[in-house]
């Protein structure tokens, strides 16, 4: 059954995206469904019939851990509808699938029950599948025991820009590559199309990621290769089948080799769809679209694959060629995607989409508190092309406390006629950035990789005031700063994206740590941060210190995952009386003695399985416990 919401405001995209009650209807097909053991999780839901029209449809799509924990590796996750077209032989139904959503879980041996995060997709396109009753499946393509997920969906009443009336699927499965005795293109083969009627419009929408790797490319996760989209035997468009920032992943640091790039996907993130506009280069009569693989032989490895949905989608009924939407402020934001670079005092970020189908010359934005009559104005001069996203970075404001940032969107053209104004505004709430005195030390020890790092602080606009690099290998460098009042970014960077401190590499470990005058730590920062550590914060001259350090800041354990040995840092002013390693069983394996004061404590893992184990930490205060990970992988 579906239902009407009762709350005032659903609220997806970190509180970007506003419908009224009355205007939304909610349906969930799963509820914290138990995924495990390459299990396919299909259940028949009730949808908004089809004879009502919806502007827009939200899907929330929440990973989570099971009682015991979630699954330690990264596994691929599909949400599909289920359409029944015949039957087999053996008089046995047979269904074809139409993949709107796929996920890659993070490794997550580290995480219990209660842990979960949520993510927000526009799913409006497959409309015409999910109607009345219709199957729900997600397949889990992991072989253990895993997550839980949580499917929701939000109709929001109106009408569409246009309206996406069917889907034919044209590629589903994984599929060999760079076999020369079987090749992809036997699976990824051409396919005829018609629109029904002249006025149609037709997209593509391709979900695609690689997997399987060794040989001579590493191929299909961890080698860069294109796909190319055919019309009528014409490449019409291109797509580099790669991701390129997983080390700036917002679910850091896991447990495994989560920041190392990957074929379009990173461990723990939603697949972005390719999606390709193809209406310009069909006809009436029968059309053909084709997609291809940049040619490939694979040598010592048989287990390479794409994964390929691809979904014509099919459209009518276009009421306009313009139409702006402000899909997320991404800074000022609390959501813990963007926790990366927030809470922010600088200069707020948000993400902007055009939906029509007319290239947009340039966008008016206005920005400011809720309270305040004064916003400021933002012209971005560039275009805009039709059903894509650009992330914006506007100029610096004040953000104080117990206000909201609020942002709008319309053409700079103010002859163009924006199509629906609601989706044009949003509004977020944020937290407040960490006061510092104006001045205070910068602790930077370098790890044995040192000319893959560098530093530098940033003013509110962005200008570098401060920067330093040349380091020397497992060597600690201070810097005293002195700074005038107002908010800057304290930036680190890896040039190999994986940190300074990282299980996989042979770079060792370093640590990043800010002092106050009176030798207090006031802050640090995990040196398994991937492709750099961006920080915010503001300087306040009534400060001279910072009395207490975050009880989370009090010990660090590095690296984690950890081979031979890790190290314990002591952020904090208690005296470590003594470590122990536990079993998860809580058998006490080892007990240090005699550890030295030095910072960091080296901890001796020799002989030691992999597997997860606690280590304890007694102070003079206390007993701190943290799950570390022994993998000896290299």
């Amino acid at each position: 059954m579906f239902k009407k919401l009762l709350i005032l405001l659903i609220c997806l995209s970190a509180n970007t995206f506003l419908a009224r009650a009355q205007d939304t209807t909610h349906v969930r097909s799963h509820n914290a469904t138990h995924l495990n053991w390459y299990g396919d999780f299909i259940t028949k839901t009730k949808f908004p019939s089809a004879d009502t029209s919806y502007k827009k449809i939200l899907l929330k799509f929440t990973i989570g851990c099971p009682t015991n924990g979630c699954s330690d590796w990264d596994y691929t996750v599909k949400v599909y509808a289920r359409r029944p077209i015949g039957v087999d032989t053996a008089g046995q139904p047979v269904y074809e699938r139409i993949e709107f959503a796929r996920y890659i879980t993070p490794y997550s041996g580290d995480k219990n029950f209660g842990f979960y995060r949520d993510f927000d997709l526009d799913i409006t396109d497959f409309r015409s599948v999910l109607t009345d009753s219709t199957e729900i499946g997600v397949k889990y393509e992991g072989y253990s025991d895993g997550f839980t997920v949580s499917l929701d969906y939000y109709f929001v009443k109106g009408t569409p820009i246009r309206e996406a009336y069917k889907v034919v699927p044209v590629y589903y499965g994984g599929f060999p590559y760079g076999d020369p005795a079987n090749s992809i293109e036997n699976y990824l083969t051409p396919f005829k199309f018609r629109p029904n009627d002249s006025t149609d419009e037709v997209g593509i929408h391709i979900l695609q990621t690689g997997h399987g790797f060794g040989g001579n490319e590493d191929c299909a996760e961890f080698c860069p290769k294109f796909n190319f989209v055919k019309i009528n035997g014409v490449q019409r468009f291109s797509n580099l089948v790669w991701k390129d920032n997983c080390g700036e992943n917002p679910i850091f640091a896991q447990p495994g080799t989560w920041l190392y790039d990957r074929a379009n996907w990173c461990p723990g993130e939603m697949v972005r769809p390719y999606y390709h506009d193809l209406t310009p280069y069909i006809g009436n009569d029968s059309t053909t679209f084709d997609l291809n693989m940049t040619p490939f032989t694979n040598v010592g490895n048989n287990s390479c694959s794409y994964n390929v949905a691809a979904n014509l989608i099919y459209y009518r009924n276009a009421v306009a060629n313009i139409d702006l939407s402000l899909e997320e402020i991404l800074a000022p934001s609390k959501r813990w995607s963007n926790a990366r670079f927030n809470p922010i005092c600088g200069q707020p970020k948000i993400k902007i989409k055009n939906n029509g189908s007319l290239p947009v010359q340039g966008i008016k934005i206005t920005y400011g508190l809720s309270i305040s009559s004064n916003l400021q104005t933002f012209i971005w001069n560039e275009t805009l092309d039709p059903y894509q996203s650009v992330e914006i970075t506007l100029n610096p404001m004040n953000l104080p406390a117990n206000q909201e940032f609020i942002a709008n969107v319309l053409p700079l053209d103010s002859t163009w006629l924006d199509y629906d104004m609601f989706n044009n505004s949003a509004r977020t709430t944020y937290n407040l950035v960490k006061a510092f005195p104006k001045k205070f030390g910068i602790e930077f020890r370098a790890n044995s990789a040192p000319d893959e790092n560098s530093y530098e602080l940033q003013d509110a606009s962005g200008n570098i005031i401060f920067s330093r690099d040349g380091f020397k290998a497992n060597t600690m460098h201070k810097d005293t700063v002195d700074l005038a009042v107002g908010c800057y970014t304290f930036v680190v960077y890896d040039s190999d994206k994986d940190g300074m401190s990282f299980f996989a590499n042979n770079d060792g470990v370093g640590s990043i740590r800010f002092r106050d005058m009176g030798n207090a730590i006031v802050q640090s920062f995990n040196a398994n941060f991937g492709t750099e550590v961006r920080f915010q914060f503001v300087v306040d001259s009534t400060l001279t210190g910072i009395s207490e350090t975050p009880a989370e800041q009090n010990f660090n354990i590095y690296p984690n995952p950890a081979s031979d040995k890790c190290y314990l840092e002591n952020n904090s002013n208690e005296q470590v009386k003594g470590v122990k390693l536990f079993s998860l069983q809580g058998q006490l394996l080892r007990n240090y003695d005699g550890l030295s004061s030095e910072m960091p404590i080296t901890i001796d893992l020799s002989g030691l399985a992999n597997s997860y184990y606690f280590i304890e930490i007694e102070t003079d205060k206390g007993i701190y416990r943290e799950k570390l990970l022994i993998n000896n992988v290299r």
